[in-house]
């Protein structure tokens, strides 16, 4: 039974693919060639393997060995092996970082490898500071705390996963994580849930709750939520658009527009509403775990702070999408100027954020959903090496300009054709440092009612209104501005220790080692926002498919060029001194590359930002802006890119912004070291790829300048895919059971199989085409009556 609820799941669930967000449930098996792991390595104290041509029906066992020995029994065993296209996959999580060893014994083989590397979790940031009890169900050095309760929860599940403590049941996720809408009990409203506002009681249809957050809570139990592929609310399993009124699939979590199961009038709904837990981490399984068409809250309340409830939350390796209300928000209770119930230790990491599409919203201007992830009466918090796009509301930090906030971190982020609240932020202190602001279309940082940002070696490109103070103070300290439009009034400094007035609580908390860790350096600062974005290629989203060290991470793969202009080739320069006069330019960049250290001077025929241009290189960071020159730029490739840009749109297929125009008089390249050799490489491919051998890329220096230290080196080209013959059926389908059919590859023979449906569901379809086609008609023949008729 444990197998086929995994199988089902898988089928339901599918693989979510980020590049178009959609969900795949391909049903399919290959022949095993070998016994060595297809794919593996360690990621955020975790670590994989998958097996091609082996199923996990067929896994019998899986042991690790390293800094921390063990093997995956019961639940472990059952939910972290699993079937995908790629074979059976096997998660280990919870691990401290180190060297391990896993070994995965299967009825056909041992599968054994050593030497993968698990990385540590980056815990630099206000959630962690002067803190060791461990933010959420995790200790410090990546293990479990003591007598966690780990729920794994799939989209088959969902409604019926069980959560069992002191005499307590609850069925179904949506029961168990609402709280808020927990059935009261009180006389005359046994089954309703019960809300206070303003004064005034509400009641509404409640859910089976019974308050076991805050009883586990109250025992020092932690909790860990796992989800295993995409669990959806919305049925769509992709980013796509839906109707925030329509009934979800999840039992138990907010109504829409209404009081029922904790919700409110207003509200779009569908949200499980956390009051009074504590050590609770919400993540992901592996690369394809996915929150659709729902979110969650964790709050605070006034009754049970003093008991230490309310704090400890951790959301990881997770996507949002088609979330009506909020994806992830936190908030605290505030009585007048103070905080009596703060929501703390929140760490919010390594998720995605998509644009939702929502019709028919409870308030207008929820259409794209509200918060992607926001923060409200509390402290302590680091939102870090999440990915954010298209969204609309994205960070609120303070509900108005009387909430109260502090001690706020986000760094490596990246907002990726997002449209504002990149924070819009107010009463609070932040730390912003080493994220990516690519093409905002509102505005990105906003201070309001005294809030104060200390920002830097952050990255603004092609972002309007990146710095909009309206009260407040934001102190900007190296960050990069390439192609900005709009609000730039942030106090840029050249002295990190220079202070700036906001009139914020903690005004000076980046200088101050009493208040912050910013002066001691105790955080992965990368000091270069071209570094940052390498290590935002390594470890930003969700977990890839494929691990990258953050060693292996070349320039080329950080490039912004394709994004904001597509179709350019950079002019590969190996003579100088090298000199051209473009012109005007309209709508596109001036690209190039060096293989050595260079000066570059460019002169533009304005100096106004309007018609002016910049200097940056591939990753985004900007050398300078209008006519000047620069020295001693490394090899690589750069852009010439127009100032001034045109915005582009935000939403579920957000649209990049397009350069207005330019004119460069003359642009001049000389060597750095006239002396130098400057690598200019031809590249051939040497060995062809096939479906059972990779192929080689061999590159070829043909500078003849200096003397060249690396005249070839070679690449390796991805095997190709298999070339499948016909179908052929190996058992026909009948009407209670499917058939299976296979195919081959003609060049290798490793074979694919895939179901036949069952005679019954191939009635039912053609029925249903039937179906279909009869209302088309009846409706085309409706119409032509009317046409008749007049």
């Amino acid at each position: 039974m444990q197998k086929i609820r995994k199988v089902f799941a898988k089928v339901v669930a599918g693989l979510l693919i980020v590049s178009n967000l959609a969900i795949a449930a391909p049903s399919m098996t290959y022949a095993a060639s070998a016994t060595s792991f297809t794919t593996y390595g360690g990621w955020n104290e975790m670590m994989y393997a998958t097996i091609k041509g082996v199923k996990d029906a067929d896994v019998t066992a899986v042991s690790y060995s390293g800094p921390v020995s063990g093997s995956l029994t019961g639940e472990d065993f059952e939910y972290l092996v699993r079937d995908t296209a790629d074979g059976a996959r096997v998660d280990v999580m919870g691990l401290k970082p180190g060297t391990y060893t896993l070994k995965v014994t299967t009825k056909t083989g041992t599968y054994t490898q050593s030497g993968i590397e698990v990385n540590a979790q980056d815990r630099s940031g206000y959630a962690h500071y002067n803190y060791t009890d461990g933010v959420g169900a995790y200790n410090d050095d990546g293990t479990l705390k003591d007598n966690a309760i780990v729920l794994y929860v799939t989209d088959e599940n969902k409604n019926t996963v069980t959560l069992s403590y002191g005499g307590v049941t609850v069925a179904g996720i949506g029961n168990i994580l609402n709280s808020v809408g927990k059935a009261c009990g009180e006389v005359g409203h046994e089954t309703e849930c019960k809300k206070v506002s303003k004064g005034k009681t509400y009641y509404g249809k409640g859910n089976t709750n019974q308050g076991i957050l805050q009883l586990l809570a109250e025992n020092n139990i932690p909790l860990v939520i796992r989800m295993v592929g995409a669990v959806s609310e919305s049925g769509l399993y992709k980013t796509g658009t839906w109707a925030a009124a329509n009934a979800g699939l999840i039992d138990g979590l907010t109504d829409y527009d209404s009081n029922d199961y904790g919700g409110s009038v207003g509200d779009n709904g569908h949200m499980a509403r956390m009051k009074s837990a504590k050590d609770v981490t919400i993540e992901g399984v592996g690369t394809d775990a996915a929150m659709d068409g729902w979110g969650i809250h964790f709050m605070s309340e006034t009754s049970t702070t003093a008991a230490g409830l309310g704090k400890n939350f951790e959301v990881r390796n997770l996507t949002f999408m088609n979330q009506p209300e909020d994806a992830i928000g936190m908030e605290g209770v505030q009585e007048g100027s103070v905080i009596t119930a703060p929501v703390e230790r929140c760490w919010i990491h390594n998720n995605e954020f998509y644009s939702p599409s929502i019709t028919g919203p409870a308030e207008s201007d929820k259409a794209e959903g509200d918060g992607s992830c926001d923060f409200k009466r509390g402290e302590y918090l680091t939102v870090s090496y999440n990915y954010f796009e298209g969204c609309h509301k994205t960070n609120l930090v303070g509900s108005s300009d009387t909430s109260l906030q502090y001690n706020l971190t986000y760094h490596h982020n990246i907002w990726k054709g997002c449209k504002a609240r990149q924070p819009l932020g107010r009463q609070a202190n932040m730390h912003f440092y080493n994220n990516q602001f690519i093409g905002t279309t509102d505005y990105a940082m906003n201070t309001r009612a005294n809030a104060y940002i200390y920002s830097e070696y952050n990255l603004f490109f092609m972002t309007k209104n990146p710095m909009d103070v309206r009260s407040g103070a934001i102190k900007s300290y190296n960050d990069s501005f390439s192609s900005c439009i709009g609000a730039m009034t942030g106090t840029v400094v050249t002295d990190k220790s220079t202070k700036v007035k906001s009139g914020n609580k903690y005004e000076n908390f980046d200088t101050d080692a009493a208040l912050s860790y910013i002066p001691s350096g105790t955080y992965q600062l990368q000091t270069s926002v071209t570094d940052a974005a390498k290590v935002l290629k390594a470890y930003n989203g969700c977990m890839p498919e494929t691990v990258k060290k953050l060693e292996n991470v070349t320039a080329s793969e950080c490039s912004l060029l394709s994004y904001c202009a597509p179709g350019v080739t950079p002019i590969n320069i190996s003579d100088y001194p090298y000199t051209a006069a473009p012109g005007k330019l309209s709508k596109t960049v001036y690209a190039f590359t060096v293989g050595g250290t260079v000066d570059v001077t460019v002169s533009f025929a304005s100096e106004d930002l309007t018609t002016t241009g910049c200097l940056v290189n591939e990753a985004g960071e900007c050398f300078k802006v209008g006519s000047g020159t620069v020295t001693g730029l490394p090899a690589g490739t750069y852009m010439v890119m127009p100032y001034n840009i045109q915005s582009g749109g935000n939403g579920v297929n957000p649209a990049a912004g397009t350069f207005k125009d330019m004119t460069i008089n003359s642009i001049t390249i000389n060597a750095a070291d006239p002396n130098a050799h400057y690598h200019h490489y031809v590249s051939e491919v040497t060995k062809q790829a096939t479906c059972t051998e990779e192929g080689v890329i061999t590159y070829t220096c043909t500078a003849t300048n200096g003397t060249c230290d690396k005249k070839t080196y070679t690449e390796v080209i991805p095997k190709t895919a298999h070339t499948y013959g016909e179908w052929k059926v190996v058992k026909e389908a009948t009407e209670t059971e499917e058939g299976l059919k296979s195919h081959s590859c003609t060049v290798c023979g490793a074979e694919e199989t895939a179901s036949i449906q069952r005679r019954v569901q191939q009635v039912e379809q053609r029925h249903q085409k039937y179906q279909q086609e009869m209302q088309r008609y009846i409706i085309l023949q409706h119409q032509v009556q009317i046409v008749h008729s007049l």
